[in-house]
């Protein structure tokens, strides 16, 4: 794929550098003339509101992945009857619950991702919001302290940081070291994961052959997502 090929696709990936484009013309064309700075300041409220839901999801979406991969290799590797109980739901050992939990961790993964999209989307629009309703504080960059806050183990969608030289660094520190446990950690977990279930139920297992072709799909999807999304950030 040519390099200009792969520029208009990242381009026109929703959460690529168009598609922010697109939200921050069309907040610009909504508020204009008389009246535009009070109709941007109570937009921005709901933006705002959306944009901390969605970062909660996101720090619930963090939670369950890990919680997730832990209760599968609880249960894989006993070989006698076992229940686990999380919250008001019991899981149980059960060979098709072994084979289903990594599919469940990869879509978890991807709907994380595909929050992170729209995460960067209500970012830009409060943040153009901000400078039509609030010029100054945006200039200072008091718009990036109230940013709602993202789950530790979470960083797709860690955007430019501003601030001092060590402030920096350790922003840039902080993005690698959670984008390799939200990024890395779930591959490895579902190598090791399909390998054990390929062990222990065989390679005639018909489910255990469409649940790794679903996961495979939700993890080159989620994969395409954080790369675009990583564009924007």
């Amino acid at each position: 794929m040519s390099r200009f090929v792969r520029q208009r696709l990242l381009d026109s990936f929703p959460g690529g550098s168009s598609a922010r484009d697109s939200v921050r013309q069309r907040v610009l064309d909504s508020f204009q003339g008389d009246g535009s700075t009070v109709q941007a300041k109570e937009y921005g409220e709901n933006v705002y509101a959306a944009w901390k839901d969605i970062s909660v999801s996101l720090s619930r979406s963090a939670i369950l992945i890990f919680l997730l991969m832990a209760v599968f290799e609880l249960l894989v590797y006993q070989h006698a009857a076992t229940a686990i109980s999380i919250g008001g739901f019991t899981l149980g050992n059960a060979p098709v619950v072994q084979i289903v939990l990594p599919a469940i961790v990869a879509f978890v993964l991807y709907d994380g991702c595909r929050l992170s999209v729209r995460w960067l989307e209500l970012q830009t629009a409060y943040f153009e919001l901000i400078k039509i309703s609030a010029p100054m504080q945006h200039n200072n960059g008091l718009d990036f302290l109230v940013r709602p806050n993202l789950p530790a183990l979470w960083g797709i969608t860690v955007s430019n940081y501003t601030g001092s030289a060590v402030d920096k660094f350790m922003h840039r520190v902080n993005f690698y070291v959670t984008s390799t446990m939200i990024l890395v950690v779930p591959v490895a977990f579902e190598c090791q994961a399909y390998y054990r279930l390929i062990q222990k139920f065989g390679y005639h297992n018909v489910l255990l052959w469409i649940i790794l072709v679903i996961t495979a799909l939700f993890g080159v999807s989620s994969a395409m997502t954080a790369m675009y999304v990583r564009r924007g950030t």
